[in-house]
């Protein structure tokens, strides 16, 4: 999945999810009657950063 919206500010052009580590794990997520919503953490990373995600994995 790609983005396009580079802010002249920044080449970041990329978004990196992941669970927020500093919330308690009771504020992660949000359990309803018929669904869980999770709150992700979202990091603006630059293009390069995401292609060695992609090659490399996250480990």
């Amino acid at each position: 999945m790609s983005f396009d919206f580079t802010i002249s500010e920044t080449k970041m052009n990329s978004l990196y999810f992941t669970l927020p580590f500093y919330f308690d794990d009771d504020l992660q997520e949000l359990r309803l009657e018929d669904r869980t919503v999770i709150f992700p953490l979202i990091v603006r990373v630059y293009n390069e950063e995401a292609q060695l995600i992609r090659q490399e994995g996250l480990e």
